[in-house]
């Protein structure tokens, strides 16, 4: 009984790592990124926590945002906009995301693997549960969001090389508000994504 819900928990933990990773991506491509970037302009005056004073031109900031994905996704490791420890902090974030892309593949052979293991209704109980418990944590961590992203960075970049002045070109292009809205973003695509597995799986049909 224990061995057989432990595969069931480990069958959820692979496809929250494969939703996640997923979403992860198509949040990553630059029209969602321009998108979420006007969406930062429109609602910043409503949330003065998270706001900063955006002094870069909306084309400065596209070009500086294509500058960055080059280094994200490809590793570029140079740049006319960003100065050499943004580049390394961004060369650190294409590293996290190899590693993330890894983390992937392995969920999806596992997944392959442990599918027959496990029993699809009660899997798709506790994708629900997962959804709520991570809503509520997002929450809380919107709530404390500048703890939250600096516990994230911490965790994740603990050479340090994270903390930027407000003028610099990688806060300007991508304030604290931008990511809290990627952050929403990636909780509800998701949620989304889960629940349509959890559908599924009821059907007997993964």
């Amino acid at each position: 009984m224990y061995r057989q819900r432990l595969l069931e928990f480990f069958f959820l933990a692979c496809r929250v790592t494969i939703a996640m990773g997923l979403v992860s991506v198509v949040l990553m491509a630059p029209p969602l990124i321009a998108a979420n970037q006007r969406l930062t302009r429109l609602v910043s005056p409503l949330l003065p926590a998270l706001d900063i004073s955006q002094e870069i031109t909306p084309a400065t900031e596209h070009a500086a945002t294509m500058d960055a994905l080059q280094v994200v996704w490809f590793g570029k490791s140079d740049s006319s906009l960003y100065s050499s420890a943004e580049v390394a902090h961004l060369l650190d974030v294409h590293h996290l995301f190899i590693w993330g892309s890894f983390s992937v593949g392995c969920a999806v052979a596992l997944l392959i693997l442990l599918e027959k293991h496990v029993i699809d209704e009660r899997v798709a109980r506790d994708t629900r549960r997962f959804i709520v418990f991570s809503s509520t944590l997002i929450m809380l961590c919107l709530l404390f969001f500048s703890f939250s992203f600096e516990l994230f960075h911490q965790v994740f970049f603990p050479q340090g090389n994270y903390s930027f002045p407000e003028k610099s070109m990688i806060i300007q292009t991508f304030p604290p508000l931008f990511w809290a809205l990627q952050v929403c973003w990636l909780q509800l695509g998701m949620s989304i994504v889960l629940l349509l597995q959890a559908r599924y799986a009821e059907r007997g049909t993964i």
